[in-house]
């Protein structure tokens, strides 16, 4: 009987310190804002204050490993003209911009770097930051293209603290995006509700075709008899 209680008992803690740990997790939320072909991705972290050591004067930054399939783009020029008006600094390679999605490797992942500062706020440390990407033209089809963004991966780095969460593994990454000196971060556990964000394409209807080609084919005919008619009637009132 005993060792049936203490058995019951080892399970009780067992189920306890999983749920502690679970309710220590940082948290991440994001959303797809606007619509159309030029969106913005909101992504927020929260992670408690309890999980650093330092909790006065601390100094923590947050490093977002963004991963951007071929159906979707960032524009560097416009990232380096909000970067600083939106509080975060990047890392990204030079894509071609005017490409099509259909021309692009479709198999292409895109790594971004975002670097921003975490936040004080009460019981938690926050980091909170917007950056716009765009989607690539696709082929028509009877329907709205899918495709699906990736939750980041976060990593923190603290000059005065010690995270004490669950750490997954270190990363040696270049400290700020403009020297090549390394700094060590810490690649956090997280809890999100989604593992993704669905991202909807607008795209031509095929269905539309015949309508489309007999419309274009109708306004371009009909244009070119009014101009043919405009050039000759302006021809016999100056003879």
């Amino acid at each position: 009987m005993s060792t049936t209680v203490e058995s019951l008992f080892v399970i009780f803690l067992l189920v306890f310190f999983e749920i502690s740990l679970s309710l220590q997790l940082p948290t991440l939320q994001r959303k797809l804002l606007k619509d159309g072909f030029h969106r913005d991705i909101q992504t927020i972290v929260e992670i408690p204050l309890s999980l650093f050591t330092q909790r006065e004067g601390m100094k923590c930054r947050c490093l977002y490993k963004e991963f951007l399939p071929s159906s979707s783009y960032v524009d560097t020029f416009q990232l380096k003209s909000v970067s600083k008006h939106l509080g975060f600094d990047y890392v990204s390679p030079t894509l071609d911009i005017e490409k099509p999605e259909y021309q692009e490797n479709t198999f292409s992942i895109f790594s971004i770097l975002i670097y921003t500062d975490l936040h004080v706020n009460s019981d938690r440390v926050i980091s909170n930051v917007t950056f716009p990407i765009h989607l690539r033209y696709h082929l028509p089809a009877t329907d709205y293209r899918n495709f699906s963004i990736m939750n980041p991966g976060v990593l923190i780095q603290c000059n005065n603290a010690d995270y004490i969460g669950e750490i997954m593994r270190t990363e040696q990454i270049p400290c700020t995006p403009k020297e090549d000196i390394l700094c060590e971060w810490n690649v956090i556990k997280y809890k999100s509700d989604v593992n993704d964000i669905r991202v909807e394409v607008p795209v031509g209807n095929t269905n539309h075709t015949v309508l489309v080609v007999i419309g274009t084919l109708t306004v371009t005919f009909g244009s070119c008899l009014w101009i043919v008619y405009k050039v000759l009637n302006t021809k016999i009132k100056q003879s």
